[in-house]
């Protein structure tokens, strides 16, 4: 692989989709994008849209960005950061068409609950965000958390319930990420919502405190050599066979 990755880590300046993307179309994120078993399978279903996932966790993003750049994939990329942090303020006002939220860590004891995604800041944000009528889509398996998510939504007033199809949320065979499909796997079903964006004014953004000290990029360090490494073999084993294969495959 001689072009850039598709990843950006730890960015200080406000994220330039036309930049960052070769052609202009519509942007939908993901928050806490994990391994990409959704974003990966979206791009791929909707080239015509752009597709960033914000995900922090090294081992999880990693597989994501290796699997983006051997797939060939333009139309998506990974945003190594606190979510969090570049939503409220990285991510343009009006520029992004919806924002997907799945399997957000539920943080179960007491004393981090505070640490839940959602809350009317992170609401906001998202309202903030999302172009006029944008989504905003939740899935998680907690009932509790989504009960919780249902009263902190609807008391922002930004946001009416969408009504999804049902193969908006993929199905038994195609679970939505890593996640669900462990969890459909026991014969459970998934909490799910969708909310449309409504023409009410969000509030100003409230200042961010930082939690967490960023990391030191690893992009061209770690996952790097491993392209080109796999790229290598792919055109040795493409020789052998006298098939012309010159690079990584799907």
């Amino acid at each position: 692989m001689t072009g850039p990755l598709p990843l950006i880590e730890f960015p200080s300046e406000p994220l330039d989709w036309e930049r960052l993307f070769p052609r202009r179309q519509p942007v939908q994120l993901e928050v806490g994008a994990g391994k990409g078993r959704f974003l990966i399978r979206a791009a791929q279903r909707e080239p015509a849209v752009n597709w960033v996932g914000l995900e922090r966790r090294w081992s999880t993003l990693s597989l994501a960005v290796e699997r983006i750049a051997r797939s060939g994939l333009d139309n998506a990329l990974y945003v190594r950061c606190d979510a969090m942090e570049v939503l409220r303020r990285l991510v343009a006002p009006g520029s992004v068409a919806a924002v997907h939220v799945y399997y957000p860590d539920p943080w179960w004891k007491d004393r981090h609950r505070k640490r839940r995604v959602f809350n009317a800041a992170f609401v906001a944000d998202v309202a903030r965000a999302v172009v006029p009528a944008g989504e905003l889509r939740v899935a998680t398996d907690v009932a509790e958390y989504f009960e919780e998510i249902l009263v902190t939504v609807g008391a922002s007033g930004l946001y009416e319930p969408l009504e999804l199809s049902p193969e908006a949320w993929g199905d038994e065979t195609e679970p939505l990420t890593s996640f669900e499909a462990k969890y459909v796997a026991r014969g459970r079903r998934p909490n799910r919502a969708a909310f449309r964006r409504n023409e009410v004014p969000a509030p100003p953004p409230e200042p961010w405190l930082s939690r967490k000290p960023p990391g030191a990029p690893l992009g061209e360090r770690l996952i790097r050599p491993r392209l080109e490494e796999a790229a290598t073999r792919d055109t040795a084993r493409g020789a052998a066979r006298g098939d012309g294969t010159d690079g990584p495959g799907r």
